[in-house]
Order: C-alpha cells, then structure tokens, then sequence
C-alpha cells in the first residue's frame, strides 16, 4: 500500500499528504476527532454513515526462518517439529488470533508463544531466527522475494484471511484517483 499512496503524491503534487501510523482500533477515534481524513485499517469502522470499502482480503502464511527449512530439497515439514522448536509469535492482527491460536493448540503442541501487537517486528524477530509466525501475504511480499525467510505450505487447518479496510466520513471528499488506485493494485 505505500506504493498506492506514493504513486498518488506523484501524480498530484499539490495536495499535501500527512501519514499518521497507529493501531487498527485507534483510527476511527482519529477520524471522529478530525486528525485524519482517511483510515487504512484491519478492524471495520463501526460507524454507519461513513464510508468503508474492503480494499484487499489477504491469505495467511506461515512464514518460518531461513534456517528452519530448505524448500529447494522438498523436505518433510514436521510442522509438530516447528511448533515445539519456535516461539509462536501471536496477536499481531486485531481479530483473527483468539480463534486462530486455540484451532493451532488443538492440533499441535505449541512450547512457546509471545504477545507482540506489531506485524513488522514479528516479521524482524522471524528473519533473525527467533520464531515463526502466521502473516498475511501482502505484508511478506517482499521478504519473500528477497529470500529472507522461508513460506512453507500449511494447510492442516483452514486459515483466515486479513480483509484491509478504507473509510472515511461521508462529509470528506477523498479523490476518486486516490480510490481506484487502491482497487488497482496488485496487494498479494
């Protein structure tokens, strides 16, 4: 998505753009207060009268170290192995880990789990070795062509997919350009 908003300031470069960064469930209280415009989140607004639109939905990976798996031999994964070896790390994604987390312990052994509320320092302790993690696509999409660590299948459960949500107050006019580009690109 920075993509989207960088493609836009360079097309329209007389309107100013500030970016505020905070939590899911902290952007509606910014929108309400008028601290922002437009909110990118991974919660749905609660408001009726605004308008929301589901921007991307994107599947889960389980996104493991480097080390832990050579995906050029097609290794067995002992994915009872992974969970008992690696700390677990959860909660990253507002509303998908309660249900998520207790379908993983009904299945596997889970040794070790941390509570971390941010994606991209999960994605930083997984490339330096220290656990593994389920991630949406979009948001390992780099890393995953930069080889940084390995996306091994995982289908022992059925696993949810990240809807991405764009709303706004009604009252706002959001450039229609700003819109479709965020329906345009290619997020997974």
């Amino acid at each position: 998505m920075p993509h989207v908003i960088y493609q836009f300031i360079n097309e329209h470069p007389s309107i100013e753009i500030s970016i505020l960064v905070e939590d899911s469930a902290k952007i509606e209280d910014l929108i309400n207060r008028d601290k922002a415009h437009i909110g990118i989140s991974l919660l749905p607004t609660r408001y009726r009268h605004w308008r929301q639109e589901l921007v991307v939905e994107s599947p889960l990976e389980l996104v493991i170290p480097l080390d832990a798996f050579d995906d050029e031999t097609g290794a067995y994964i002992d994915y009872e192995e992974l969970f008992q070896t690696y700390t677990l790390f959860t909660h990253h994604h507002p509303t998908i880990w309660g249900d998520l987390l207790h379908k993983i312990q009904e299945k596997y052994v889970v040794t070790k789990q941390v509570s971390i509320s941010q994606s991209y320092v999960v994605k930083r302790l997984i490339k330096d070795g220290l656990g593994i993690s389920f991630l949406p696509r979009m948001i390992v999409r780099r890393e995953r062509m930069e080889g940084r660590f390995n996306i091994v299948p995982f289908d022992e459960i059925a696993l949810p997919s990240v809807p991405v949500y764009l709303f706004y107050k009604e009252s706002v006019q959001v450039p229609e350009e700003l819109l479709n580009l965020f329906h345009t690109r290619d997020y997974l």
